[in-house]
Order: C-alpha cells, then structure tokens, then sequence
C-alpha cells in the first residue's frame, strides 16, 4: 500500500499501484493480459494480482499460492475507498444492496452510517475484482450483513477481511479477498497509516445468490 500526492489523479495512482506490483513481483517480466470483463492477469498465471486507488491511496493485493488441481494461482481482490461524506449515500443503499445491508446501515447512529455504507461498498466491489466482474453487477454480489451483522454467503470459498485505515478526514475503508488463505500480510511503501481490522468473514457456501469466478 502506498500514500501518493494529495489528491492525485487516477492515472497517477494507477500507476502507483503498478509499480507496486512491480516491487511485489521482482525478478519477472510477464506480460499483462485482460479477461473477457476486463479483469487484468497475469499471461503466465505465475501469480495473482488485484490493484485499486482512492484519493491518496492505491492498494495491491497480490497472491502466489497456487491451485493444486490446476496450477493457477488462487484468486485475490481488494478495494479501497476514501471515506468522506455522501448525500446519497442512501439512495445508492436502495439500489445496490440487499435489505439485510440496507438495515445494517439504517440501524447505526450518526456517522456511523457511512462507515457501515464504506464497508459494505468495499466488501462488495473486492468480490467483483475477484470474480472478474464490474459494478454493473453490484447487484448480484453477495449480501455482507445479516441479523447478527457483517456476515456473507458465497458460491466460492472467499475469505474476506476488512480494515480502517488512518484517521480524521483522511480515513479509508479497505477490503481484501482470497480463496483458502489466512489473512494477508500487510506492505508499505509509503509511511504507514494507523489502520485496525474491522472483520473476517469466511464465507458461506449458497449457490443460489451468487455466481462463480470467471476465469
């Protein structure tokens, strides 16, 4: 994980986090390619990789295990966003997120309401980068909450893991997915925020809701 310049452009994050990824992955030269939705890989499947940016921050997930039945690499996605206020936040509940997640929200006090939107939101776009799909398919991500709270239910067996980061108005939410692996191991590249886990959440196996990984 890297802090850029303030406010930097997407471009200039995006290529942050690639020469992250370079840094993560030093003494190969494999060439870059995309899937059929656009979800970008490794040519010689050596390794695994997921890239996200928000405001000041790119993060990089990065995973070398392999499948042993298949060889390739076990699948990772992360997604971080900047936590700030949203007017619409609400709305944007209504319309992306099941009623169990809407309810997760509504019952919080105060501030605590876009927290719980920000970790929603990031739960859910790490199980699209890990599956190869886009926020056009928010709506057939699994639901992240349930009576008891933050919890999931996934046709894959994802592991996913959930942290604040930093603190005042420079906080971010972050999520990182992997499949059958303990939680990850953080890396800086820049000085470090103050960061906390927030949850684990093992996922639960309900083919009905959800889809399977492209590959």
């Amino acid at each position: 994980m890297s802090n850029s310049t303030p406010e930097p452009g997407n471009r200039s994050l995006h290529t942050c986090g690639r020469r992250i990824l370079g840094l993560l992955d030093e003494g190969h030269s494999p060439e870059i390619g995309t899937e059929p939705g656009g979800r970008p890989f490794f040519t010689d499947r050596h390794a695994d990789f997921s890239i996200s940016h928000s405001r000041s921050m790119a993060a990089v997930a990065y995973s070398t295990e392999k499948n042993r039945e298949t060889g390739c690499p076990l699948r990772t996605g992360c997604d971080i966003q900047h936590v700030k206020p949203l007017k619409d936040f609400g709305e944007i509940a209504r319309l992306q997120f099941s009623p169990e997640e809407q309810e997760y929200i509504v019952t919080a006090d105060g501030p605590e309401k876009i927290d719980r939107f920000y970790r929603i939101w990031v739960l859910k776009e790490c199980f699209l980068k890990a599956c190869g799909l886009s926020v056009f398919d928010m709506r057939t991500a699994p639901s992240f909450a349930n009576a008891g709270g933050l919890a999931a239910e996934v046709n894959e067996p994802l592991n996913f893991f959930l942290y604040e980061l930093g603190e005042g108005s420079e906080r971010y939410m972050l999520a990182a997915a992997r499949i059958y692996c303990p939680p990850p191991e953080f890396r800086w590249f820049s000085d470090p925020l103050p960061f906390k886990s927030i949850a684990a959440i093992k996922a639960v196996v309900n083919p009905v809701n959800t889809v399977s990984p492209k590959t």
